[in-house]
């Protein structure tokens, strides 16, 4: 294991700030952006941010290797953490000639500085050399999928798989779920698994919007004085195995993974809100794919950011999950180091890790009383305020529960116990069926096409569409899409594009989603920032260039404005990449499981993979597959030197070929999946 955090820089140093504490939300250096252009106490204040203060890696002590390496300025800051933390996680790792690896990471190009700041100058005619604000930061090619590229480079082999996983703060427990599921296939033999995340000003921005931020500069979570969050920089990477192969090896093993259970919220009060509903889903399944007892769990770390509403419901949840008599400590360590967005997930899973380690579990930061809602008298669950000592039992493993929660409804749930020889603990991930996938139906929405015959012509080079949308994507009459119209100008057209898309599929499919609403899955291949990501990220970029006197700065304002008003409680989730599945979860009441991917140009062929992989095992029944771009922005085309870039969305259904058959849906096509027995034959021989 390795990480980057604020005010540790390895596992050891993680460590001590658990058991001792620390102040580290500070305001934001000064090498890192100026906040005379992003800030005003006016929380109503346009495209700015009320809260000066976050977790900023300060004082960060490469790794030795890393440092030998002498990255030079331009590298990214996300790659540089989460290389970092490999080169750290790879230490002492036992490896052999010809292995097989994976390498999955929790990314999104909202978390790079460099990348929103290349975009911005991407905008701008003429930019001087002093201006914006890191270096040619093109050269570090900030793209999601670079950065997982970049920070494997040299460390592991040419080939490696490499995925990059969008499910906002659950998305490194969604990496190490899907690196495990390669393990367990045989498809690979180590697994570096992790997450990286750093903050850019115009997160702050939109999230104030939402009135999310804590006001007292302090995160103080799961206690009746949290008034919200703050998010961090952060970097971390496990590396896994399979059990035998790692004793085999002579491995240090700090745990076993028992269970991942996944879920997605599905209808809500809105896209944002936190659902407890869909909490206990995730939990629920955890239990159930690893067979552990409720009784066998001692300490979750909770999600638990420090907003009111999303702690309460995360709390009922677990009250719901874990009842009983056996006391279960519950905790967080974003009270600590902030909330590391899109790391939070492998950050939470080392705490656990550490926990068994040193056979204690941290107190909670920051705690003084919970809210009365909690009921935390009338249950077996305790927050700590002081470490609770957790030696090794005589008659169980010891059972340690990370949650992560992401924004949009996208759930996840890990149970991790400690490797016992003499005492064995459970863990189950069902058994893969190697059952052919099939494609049961298809739908596109591109700019000029009304219906999938027009798609059919242009597929066939028999009709000509435009590129874009326009300006304006055509607001959807409320028939189509029953949200309110401040919701529809706040939300990119990808989450627009993909609702469309659903409803232009046969109607049998659509009730067939229906039916398994619970088991139907969303996977989404979407590379880079969205439309929306940009537009807002230059907004909130205005007042500094002009500060600056950036020439060209007045054109770009008037431009920009004109393109997209000022961003409201619904910017910040309509923005997202990951809403775009969430959004059709949201809309269409789907409780699987969603994600989205980013690998470049083969985003889709991403998505297809990791959708064949949640269904060849079980976990879903069907799953609706898609390619989106809604993105077109000139700035975008310039940094991928593509030039124009077209928009359009790509829907597909997938289900395995027998349940297509006994629901009387059309086979359209088989989609390949070798199957697990066949790896695991091949892998003996």
């Amino acid at each position: 294991m390795g990480l980057a955090v604020p005010g540790a820089s390895d596992p050891d140093a993680f460590w001590s700030l658990l058991m001792e504490g620390a102040e580290l939300f500070v305001d934001v250096p000064a090498d890192r952006w100026s906040m005379a252009g992003f800030h005003d106490d006016d929380p109503s204040a346009a495209d700015k941010s009320y809260q000066r203060r976050s977790g900023f890696i300060t004082g960060f002590t490469p790794h030795s290797e890393l440092a030998a390496e002498q990255p030079d300025d331009g590298l990214d800051f996300t790659t540089l953490w989460l290389r970092h933390s490999v080169h750290q996680a790879l230490e002492g790792v036992a490896r052999r000639d010809g292995d097989t690896y994976t390498a999955c990471f929790g990314f999104t190009p909202d978390g790079s500085q460099h990348l929103q700041e290349a975009l911005i100058r991407e905008e701008l005619e003429e930019v001087p050399d002093s201006v914006l604000w890191h270096g040619d930061a093109s050269r570090s090619q900030p793209f999601p999928h670079r950065i997982g590229a970049s920070a494997i480079e040299g460390l592991l082999p040419a080939g490696t798989r490499l995925l990059m996983v969008d499910t906002a703060c659950s998305s490194s427990l969604y990496a190490i779920d899907l690196g495990l599921r390669d393990l367990l296939s045989c498809r690979a033999d180590v697994a570096v698994c992790g997450g990286a995340f750093a903050l850019v000003p115009s997160g702050s921005v939109l999230f104030s919007k939402l009135y999310g931020l804590s006001r007292s500069g302090e995160v103080r979570a799961l206690d009746r004085t949290a008034d919200g969050v703050l998010f961090s920089d952060g970097a971390g990477a496990v590396v896994l195995k399979r059990l035998s192969r790692a004793l085999a090896d002579g491995d240090t093993v700090y745990g076993l993974i028992a269970g991942v259970g996944l879920s997605a919220d599905g209808k809500g009060k809105a896209i944002y809100a936190p659902s407890s509903a869909g909490q206990e889903l995730a939990v629920a399944r955890a239990l159930a794919k690893s067979h552990v007892e409720v009784g066998d769990v001692d300490w979750v770390i909770a999600h638990a950011t420090g907003t009111p509403a999303g702690d309460e419901a995360e709390f009922l949840s677990l009250r719901a999950a874990y009842t009983g008599t056996h006391p279960v400590q519950v905790t967080s360590n974003k009270s600590l180091i902030g909330h590391t967005g899109w790391a939070a997930g492998v950050v939470s899973v080392i705490h656990a890790l550490l926990g068994l380690r040193h056979e204690v579990i941290p107190a909670q930061h920051r705690f003084s009383a919970a809210p009365d809602s909690f009921g935390l008298e009338s249950c077996n669950l305790e927050i700590p305020a002081r470490p609770v000592p957790w030696p090794v039992r005589p008659d169980r493993p010891r059972t340690v529960a990370v949650s992560g929660f992401g924004f949009g409804g996208t759930n996840a749930h890990m149970l991790i116990q400690e490797f016992r020889p003499d005492c064995r603990g459970k863990a189950g991930y069902g058994v893969v069926t190697g059952e052919p996938m099939v494609i049961v139906d298809w739908s596109a929405h591109v700019p000029g096409a009304e219906d999938n015959a027009q798609v059919a012509e242009w597929a066939q080079g028999r009709n000509i569409l435009p590129n874009s949308f326009g300006d304006r994507y055509p607001s959807p009459p409320f028939a189509r899409l029953r949200l309110p119209a401040s919701t529809i100008r706040a939300t990119d057209r990808t989450q627009l594009m993909i609702i469309e898309c659903m409803h232009r599929m046969d109607l049998r499919v659509r009730e067939f989603c229906r039916r398994h609403s619970r088991t139907t899955g969303v996977v989404v291949g979407h590379t880079g920032p969205t439309r929306n990501a940009v537009l807002y990220a230059i907004r909130a970029h205005l007042d500094e260039l002009d500060r600056q006197a950036v020439p060209n700065a007045r054109e770009l304002r008037e431009r920009v404005t004109g393109l997209i008003a000022a961003p409201d409680e619904d910017s910040f989730p309509g923005e997202m990449p990951n809403v775009i599945p969430a959004r059709l979860c949201s809309y269409f009441d789907l409780r699987g499981l969603n994600i989205a991917v980013d690998g470049g140009g083969a985003s889709l062929a991403d998505a297809f993979e990791v959708a064949e992989c949640y269904l060849d095992s079980g976990d879903v029944d069907v799953v609706l597959v898609a390619g989106s771009n809604g993105n077109s922005l000139t700035s975008w085309g310039r940094l991928l030197g593509s030039g124009e870039i077209g928009e359009g969305t790509f829907l597909f259904a997938i289900t395995r070929k027998s349940l297509a058959l006994a629901e009387g849906l059309p086979v359209l096509a088989e989609v390949s999946v070798e199957s697990a027995v066949e790896k695991m034959l091949e892998a003996v021989a």
